[in-house]
């Protein structure tokens, strides 16, 4: 569900992904992981509207390998 919002706060959080076994995904279980969800998942929506300054090396390897995940404009 997409929802209108007016400011956003970003936070440098780290992964909560495998929090209950201690687990750090890596890059390749990420794509793995994005691959499965596919283009309109609200996992590829998260990283499209992520701000352009969040520049991890998640978010290159993963707009370097799915070009739909191309910021949105504005």
């Amino acid at each position: 569900m997409l929802r209108q919002l007016d400011a956003v706060v970003w936070t440098n959080l780290g992964p909560n992904w495998g929090k209950k076994d201690g687990c750090v995904p890596s890059a390749i279980d990420a794509m793995d992981f994005l691959r499965q969800q596919g283009e309109g998942s609200e996992a590829a929506i998260y990283v499209k509207n992520a701000p352009a300054q969040i520049d991890t090396d998640y978010r290159r390897l993963m707009v370097a390998e799915f070009p739909w995940l191309k910021q949105l404009p504005g």
